[in-house]
C-alpha cells in the first residue's frame, strides 16, 4: 500500500499510510555438549500511519 492523501493534487492535509510484511526462517543450533536442535520461526508486521502534512516554512510567492 502506498499513502493516501487528502488533498491528492499537492499531498497535503491529513494522509494515511499502511504496510504489512512477514518472514519465515529454518534454522538449526548446536553446540560442543548439545544436541542440534531445528526450529522454525515466522512472523507478521503491521504497521498504520496516520498524519497532517504541515510546511515548515511558506516561501513568498517570486517577483
Amino acid at each position: 500500500m502506498g499513502p493516501y492523501y487528502d488533498q491528492a493534487k499537492d499531498e497535503s492535509g491529513y494522509y494515511l499510510d499502511a504496510w504489512i510484511t512477514g518472514n519465515n526462517f529454518k534454522s538449526s543450533v548446536s553446540g560442543q555438549d548439545i544436541a542440534e536442535t531445528n526450529y522454525n520461526l515466522s512472523g507478521v508486521v503491521v504497521s498504520v500511519e496516520l498524519g497532517l502534512d504541515t510546511p515548515l516554512r511558506i516561501r513568498p510567492p517570486a517577483l
